[in-house]
């Protein structure tokens, strides 16, 4: 917070450039939360929970409901805008909740008025088609994470075999799979995202290697490659992914620059 929550939040209430710029960082989270933690489904429909409840619903306590809002917009304008993954903002979804319960309570309502003879296969059925959409779209997002690469299997175990079993690793990569093969503790990062800043803090937190299991991507990313360049590739790792040694104690006396991209990719597609 002190270090890098507050000084961010203070240029952004001082500088006009500053505040602009993290109000596009805040409606890109919320872009992200709609895409990652809400989906097509829930997104609209508490939305429209949102706006009945203001003239129509009935609640114990609308203030609760606008007082956690406008503290969820907060805390995502300040804390999010810099640390920008999705789960941060999960306060969010016990409330996404409760407003879609809102919108699904004037639907019954409405469809007893208009067709009472027919009102409770209507909102069975509506809450059936709500409930398999939402379903579908989880499962749908969630599958890339837990198909089974055979290659990706082979190379996490023979990294497991060859890196130091007390040293937490970053691998550049998202997904659940290649940690748990590696038998490791680390970070999962996109490559593209990484920032030297990001990787030394997670060095100074016992981070020995970075796995560049997206290299391609990686590559694009010419802050960090080019400062991955000062660290040696573990030679004879078995696995097909460069792994850069990430050992202030190792560190080249002259590194190159970073390596253009070539045909040749990562054996997982990014996310």
């Amino acid at each position: 917070m002190s270090v890098h929550v507050l000084p961010l939040l203070e240029a952004a209430l001082t500088d006009g450039g500053a505040f602009v710029a993290k109000l596009g960082v805040f409606w890109q989270m919320l872009g992200l939360l709609e895409r990652t933690m809400l989906g097509a489904v829930v997104a609209p429909l508490a939305i429209v929970g949102l706006a009945l409840l203001i003239p129509f619903a009935q609640a114990r306590s609308r203030s609760l409901i606008w007082i956690w809002l406008a503290g969820g917009l907060v805390y995502i304008f300040v804390v999010v805008t810099y640390e920008t993954v999705d789960y941060y903002m999960l306060l969010m979804l016990p409330l996404a909740a409760l407003l879609c319960g809102v919108a699904v309570d004037a639907a019954r309502a409405a469809l007893g008025r208009f067709a009472p003879r027919f009102a409770n296969l209507a909102f069975g059925a509506l809450v059936l088609a709500l409930g398999a959409g939402t379903a579908a779209q989880g499962i749908a997002a969630v599958a890339p994470y837990y198909a089974y690469n055979k290659q990706a299997y082979r190379d996490a175990v023979a990294l497991d075999a060859t890196l130091d079993p007390n040293a937490l690793v970053v691998i550049g990569h998202y997904g659940p799979d290649v940690l748990y093969y590696m038998n490791r503790f680390g970070w999962e990062e996109d490559p593209t995202l990484w920032r030297p800043f990001d990787q030394k803090s997670a060095m100074r937190k016992g981070a020995r290697y970075f796995v560049s299991i997206e290299d391609r991507r990686m590559r694009r990313n010419t802050a960090l490659c080019d400062w991955l360049q000062q660290f040696p590739l573990l030679r004879r790792s078995g696995a097909s992914w460069p792994v850069y040694v990430t050992d202030l104690s190792k560190r080249v006396a002259r590194p190159k620059a970073c390596p253009r991209i070539t045909r040749a990719g990562s054996t997982l597609p990014p996310p």
